[in-house]
């Protein structure tokens, strides 16, 4: 079963969080050949394109050392600025080994805190 974490995430500021993946004994799960994939929908149920998908945006998701079991979940402010907010979505973040076995890691709510400040017009 999936692990439960919710996700604060400013519009327009960077986020970054660190998940680790552990076996039973607590020691990091190798994940030499693992590829991360990351979606946040309005729903569970939401049919048509997430609000956000690691897939088409390089980097958002990353593996730096495999042996340490971590996975770096980075989006930069300009990710976040298209964010809609304010808004209360779902997400999860999946890890797919390769031999193709997909397993769900975490799960949850994300909370999207509409920004004031913004660069000015060009």
């Amino acid at each position: 079963m999936a692990g439960r974490y919710d996700l604060l995430i400013d519009q327009g500021s960077t986020y970054t969080r660190t998940f680790s993946y552990k076996d039973f004994n607590g020691d990091p799960q190798d994940l030499t050949g693992h590829t991360a994939r990351l979606m946040i929908r309005k729903t569970h149920n939401a049919s048509g394109n997430p609000l956000f998908d690691s897939d088409p945006f390089p980097g958002t998701l990353s593996i730096p050392t495999p042996l340490s079991g971590q996975i770096e979940l980075t989006l930069t402010d300009e990710e976040t600025e298209l964010l809609p907010a304010p808004l209360e979505a779902v997400w999860d973040l999946e890890l797919e080994d390769a031999g193709g076995v997909v397993l769900r890691l975490v799960e949850g709510k994300v909370i999207i805190s509409p920004n004031v400040t913004r660069p000015p017009p060009t």
